[in-house]
């Protein structure tokens, strides 16, 4: 077998030794680190790396330089990147006057992210499917003193949706839950073939370098309760096999203001319920690399020594290249409905 060539290409940056690309669907972004003998690079730049092979390679980041340290005697560069969402990170929403905020009225979720993103610049924005969900339905509520990603994050948090840049530094807003989606269960932006497609990539026992599989209700909540605007309050629950009888865990979600109405409430509460009934398998898996492979992709596994199968959310990817060679580390969850 003709061993494959490692191929890595950052922008402005030679005599490359390693490249680091790290992501995941908990984390605010994905970020980059490039050791290398020469660069030009200073801090706000814009990036770009591709990786992979010689006949095989992908850009797997865009963003910007957050910190550049050289080192000695080795006399390397070590630049940390991030990607675009650090400028909704860095972006702190302060009126000029105090006294008069920005205020938002009868906004339907996607319009008022994309609205606070463009605020930090983020212009390149996607909600592929619309949402059901309007905020400040009968009063008008305000936004001040906040980062924007922070604000966000806590509507997605809200909603069960979810807030990310790809790797091509667009910004996505979309009904992605951290699991494979099934086709036919109506939920606002719920894409309606779900993930039943065949996925792009299966890996097995033979490609695997290493494998581990973990099963746990850690993370399970059988019962919701939603605070909004004054007294509005709403709560969903019920019981589970993977609890004891009349036992309930609790996840507390704070509103806030914009959500003014008792039915947003409850949705709210409802959607909330069915992502935290669930019990939660992973699994950790490294591979030689593969740079198509992405965080939030759908992939499939038949690896027969731990008895997996079936389809699996990526919720982490790591794409490391070195001297050493390259490999790909992936984090895999599905929660099965408790």
């Amino acid at each position: 077998m003709t061993a494959k060539r490692l191929y890595a290409s950052v922008t402005n940056t030679s005599h490359i030794q390693s490249v680091a690309v790290t992501s995941s669907q908990d984390t605010s972004t994905s970020m980059a680190t490039i050791e290398a003998e020469t660069s030009s690079l200073t801090l706000g730049d814009y990036v770009t790396v591709d990786m992979g092979y010689t006949d095989n390679h992908e850009v797997v980041f865009t963003g910007y330089v957050k910190q550049i340290d050289k080192r000695t005697p080795e006399s390397l560069y070590s630049i940390t990147c991030a990607d675009v969402m650090t400028r909704a990170m860095d972006y702190f929403i302060a009126a000029s006057d105090p006294d008069n905020p920005q205020k938002f009225r009868n906004i339907r979720a996607e319009d008022f992210i994309e609205e606070l993103m463009s605020q930090a610049g983020l212009n390149d924005f996607t909600c592929p499917i619309p949402s059901s969900f309007t905020f400040g339905v009968t009063r008008e509520f305000e936004v001040n003193l906040v980062p924007v990603y922070e604000y966000c994050r806590a509507i997605c948090d809200n909603l069960t949706w979810a807030i990310w840049a790809d790797s091509t530094g667009t910004v996505h807003f979309e009904n992605r839950k951290p699991y494979p989606m099934d086709a036919g269960v109506e939920q606002p932006g719920w894409p309606p073939a779900g993930d039943t497609t065949t996925p792009d990539f299966t890996f097995t026992d033979v490609i695997s370098l290493d494998m581990a599989l973990t099963t746990s209700e850690k993370n399970l909540r059988n019962r919701v309760v939603v605070y909004g605007a004054g007294d509005i309050h709403a709560e969903a629950s019920r019981e589970v096999a993977e609890l004891p009888a009349d036992f309930y865990k609790t996840s507390v979600l704070g509103a806030g203001e914009m959500v003014d109405s008792q039915s947003l409430a409850q949705q709210i509460a409802d959607y909330n319920l069915d992502l935290f009934c669930r019990y939660t398998e992973q699994i950790r898996v490294t591979l030689a690399g593969e740079p198509s492979l992405r965080c939030r992709d759908i992939v499939g596994a038949s690896a027969e020594r731990l008895g997996i199968l079936g389809t699996w959310f990526v919720e982490m990817c790591d794409h490391s290249l070195s001297k050493a060679g390259y490999v790909t580390s992936l984090g895999l969850r599905r929660m099965p409905e408790a």
